[in-house]
């Protein structure tokens, strides 16, 4: 057994670079809400613990099975301040380390919370704030698992107020993260990382509302020898303005496995909409191959709810394996600062997909949709609503998809693709619009513009095509997309992990 080392310094983590299918289990077990003795053996663990007032502090170790731990630290009428941790250790047997429950609840400012679990079937839930909008400053620390000793493990935060931080690390496979943040300028970071015995990935949700959050997940996946892989689920669902999430997963799929799916939706506050991918690896997947109608179906499913003005968001998704499947979903936008979307996909039969400003602020535009896809059978789609949009799409293998719609006026296009077979299919609603498309060895496009606009021009198209070998020279730079291809990317930042207690001892 190794020994767990928990501290704010393992979870420092710098952060780099849906598909349509039910989780693989359900993400939390639940708060116990008491602390009554779950375990036939009459001598097993048990801990409740009150505290009331300020600069309090509790500290539990458990070692053995199906521990129970329950603490509440109220401030009072005071500032809050408190300092709860908690570890639960044992290794993986009948009689240690399985199905032990760890929950904390704080109230008031500048609060800590620090729970470590080693085993199987674990529980840990953080509650801070308690609906109290004016809690702000609270670190809430959960890690979970050590070498191959941990699967099937659950952790849950809620924190209510601003300027809060969640850090949730998880090892080895099988477990679920979820974290939801309800105030200005939260951040949350979840690192999950799935080990191969008996690997199926893991499960993380993000869920703030507010202003100036920033949201990061993390996941890792190595494939069993001869099994299935990561199939790692990963969700962000963000509301208001200036935020921004962060999804990069690694993993590698064996061939007709599913593989990674990432979801972001920001912007919209019922979050009834659904991913429209489906990531069977199949280069023609749902949702991909009719962008322009995903747009109609969008404005017809959220026609009686009312998405929030979201602007100068940014989400940014980055995927390495075989049959994995991205989704971003920006609604709102004003007329000066928009949404920044960006997708990198390396590896086999993916499908990606970016859907902006969809019956959103109908002044709304400004949005930036990118796209990159390396390797084969990869398909990309992008759909735009609005006005001075830009959508850049960049594929390098063999068979690759790429679709883009855009409806509104002064939108830009430009699509890249080399490698044979390559096809494109894109429209343009609207006046003043461009499209620049450079095609090598496969070609195939079809380009639409002015649709339903009743005549109304002014847009430009540019299509560049070479076979194996072919060179047209500078001819592919005749028509004005310059300013499309001034566009910086987008990198995915760091994040730094607060100090839980500093002079605590």
């Amino acid at each position: 057994m190794k020994k767990m080392i928990f501290s704010a310094a393992a979870l420092m983590i710098g952060a780099v670079a849906f598909a349509q299918q039910t989780a693989p289990a359900p993400l939390l077990g639940g708060a116990t809400e008491t602390t009554t003795n779950i375990s036939g053996d009459a001598d097993a663990n048990v801990t409740e613990n009150y505290q009331f007032g300020n600069a309090n502090k509790v500290r539990v170790a458990q070692a053995g099975t199906r521990q129970s731990v329950y603490t509440s630290q109220d401030n009072g009428s005071g500032t809050g301040e408190n300092v709860a941790r908690i570890m639960q250790t044992g290794e993986v047997q009948p009689e240690s380390g399985v199905e032990n429950v760890a929950e904390v609840k704080q109230s008031g400012s500048r609060n800590g919370v620090q729970v470590g679990q080693q085993g199987d079937e674990n529980l840990a839930v953080a509650h801070q704030g308690q609906s109290d909008s004016g809690s702000e400053d609270n670190v809430a620390l959960i890690q979970q698992g050590t070498g191959e000793q941990a699967q099937y493990n659950s952790a849950e935060v809620r924190q209510d107020g601003d300027r809060n931080f969640v850090g949730i690390q998880q090892t080895f496979d099988r477990s679920s993260a979820s974290s939801r943040q309800i105030g200005d300028d939260n951040k949350s970071l979840i690192n999950q990382n799935a080990g191969p015995n008996l690997s199926d990935g893991h499960i993380a949700s993000n869920v703030q509302r507010g202003l100036a959050n920033e949201s990061t997940i993390m996941q890792t996946a190595t494939p069993q020898s001869g099994g299935d892989s990561g199939r790692n689920f990963a969700r962000t669902v963000q509301d208001g303005a200036n935020n921004s999430a962060k999804q990069i997963q690694n993993t590698i799929a064996d061939e007709g496995v599913q593989g990674e799916t990432a979801f972001i939706n920001q912007g919209f506050t019922g979050d009834p909409v659904g991913a429209l991918l489906d990531n069977d690896g199949a280069a023609n997947g749902n949702g991909t191959t009719d962008v322009a109608g995903q747009l109609n179906d969008l404005d017809g499913d959220i026609a009686n709810d009312v998405p929030q003005d979201s602007f100068n968001a940014t989400a940014v998704q980055m995927q390495t394996g075989k049959m994995n499947a991205a989704e971003i979903h920006q609604f709102g936008s004003d007329a000066v600062d928009g949404n920044n979307a960006q997708q990198n996909q390396s590896g086999w039969n993916q499908e990606a997909l970016i859907i902006q400003n969809s019956n959103g602020n109908p002044n709304g535009g400004n949005n930036y949709a990118f796209q990159d896809q390396k390797d084969d059978n990869n398909t990309a789609g992008i759909a735009q609503n609005g006005f001075d949009h830009k959508a850049a799409q960049f594929q390098d293998g063999k068979r690759n998809n790429a679709f883009s719609a855009q409806r509104g006026r002064n939108n830009l296009v430009s699509t890249e693709q080399y490698g044979n077979d390559s096809r494109l299919e894109s429209y343009q609603g609207g006046r003043d619009n461009r499209i620049k498309i450079v095609q090598n060895d496969g070609q195939s496009a079809l380009v639409e513009q002015n649709r339903g606009e009743g005549g109304i021009g002014g847009n430009q198209a540019n299509i560049y095509q070479t076979g194996s070998g072919g060179d047209l020279g500078l001819q592919v730079e005749t028509c004005d997309f310059g300013e499309m291809m001034d566009i910086d990317p987008i990198t995915p930042g760091t994040v730094t992990v607060p100090e839980l207690c500093p002079g605590c001892n």
